[in-house]
């Protein structure tokens, strides 16, 4: 009897010590070390519709999205961006995937969940030259210095948040869904949610998880928004 109390208390301890290992391994943070900061407005050169520059100044909670071959309202396509942070003061996070979920009110089934990958390398978090207390102050001694990173200086190109601009918020597989299934969605124009999270993985080797983003769709076709030539 006392052999068979041994064991399971020896068999419960070890299985304690797998799963604190297991979520150490795999860590969902929900944004605190890499945060989702919201979806940014794009700037495009109107002859060419390419990207210019993303607006850091201006978040979007929605974009408009043709249906099909319908041509853009503006003549060219609504992107947008994202923009991420990396938190940690000594590590870098490189980014890995952007995961999209998608909810259609009204509609009798839901496009698929997808993810696009978004290849990046974020430095860590600078928390400011003299580190952030005491040594603001000329002559001032420098009570709270910044860590040391085993990470060279240009990791990164110094940068810890970055813009990953989506060419089209709506995945090639997911517009090829709603074109097959226009008959069990609600007549356009209709609202589609996308609720997107980053994932990464830190030069620590942890795997970090953004909060989620929602952004509104507007979906449209030729019938519900006519084009003029």
């Amino acid at each position: 009897m006392q052999v068979a109390k041994r064991l399971t208390g020896y068999i419960g301890s070890l299985a304690l010590i797998l799963l604190i290992a297991g979520c150490d391994s795999t860590r969902n943070e929900q944004g605190v070390s890499y945060t989702a900061l919201g979806w940014f407005e794009v700037d495009q050169d109107e002859s060419t519709c390419a990207a210019s520059a993303v607006n850091e100044d201006v978040q979007r909670s929605g974009v408009l999205q043709p249906i099909g071959d319908t041509p853009p309202l503006t003549g060219c396509p609504d992107i947008i961006a994202v923009g991420l942070q990396n938190n940690l003061c000594c590590q870098g996070i490189r980014s890995e995937r952007l995961l999209m979920d998608f909810f259609i009110p009204g509609a009798l089934v839901q496009p698929p969940s997808t993810a696009i990958t978004i290849p990046g390398i974020i430095a860590p978090s600078q928390t400011g030259e003299d580190g952030d207390g005491g040594g603001d102050e000329e002559g001032a001694e420098d009570t709270d210095p910044e860590p040391d990173s085993s990470l060279p200086d240009d990791f990164g190109q110094g940068e810890s948040v970055i813009y990953w601009i989506l060419s089209n918020p709506v995945p090639a597989s997911v517009a090829e869904w709603i074109s097959l299934n226009r008959a069990q969605l609600p007549a356009a124009p209709f609202e589609m949610i996308v609720t997107a999270r980053a994932t990464g993985i830190t030069t620590a080797g942890d795997r970090v998880t953004t909060n989620a983003l929602d952004l509104g769709v507007t979906l449209y076709d030729e019938l519900s928004f006519p084009v003029s030539e």
